[in-house]
């Protein structure tokens, strides 16, 4: 989860789904990688083949991003450079 709102979101899980496994993003202090990149690099620890990882924005994220579009190409491009080779 990221973005200005992921707390709201998060106790509402919490609430509702407290079995759903929870992992928060934040910027890499370092930064080695982009947010899209830590969300996909994430993602692809607890993948398994054959299964889809779907980017399902639940709030606006204009304080990470221009516009949806631009989030969707990040995500793509992300997920192109760190898992599209294997």
């Amino acid at each position: 989860m990221i973005g200005k709102d992921r707390e709201l979101i998060v106790r509402a899980l919490e609430t509702e789904a407290p079995d759903l496994p929870l992992i928060r993003v934040d910027e890499d202090p370092q930064g080695s990688a982009t947010l899209m990149e830590r969300v996909v690099l994430e993602a692809k620890k607890i993948a398994e083949f054959g299964d889809v990882v779907l980017l399902a924005p639940a709030c606006a994220s204009m304080d990470q991003f221009l516009s949806y579009a631009d989030r969707g190409d990040k995500f793509t491009n992300a997920v192109k450079r760190l898992v599209g080779s294997e």
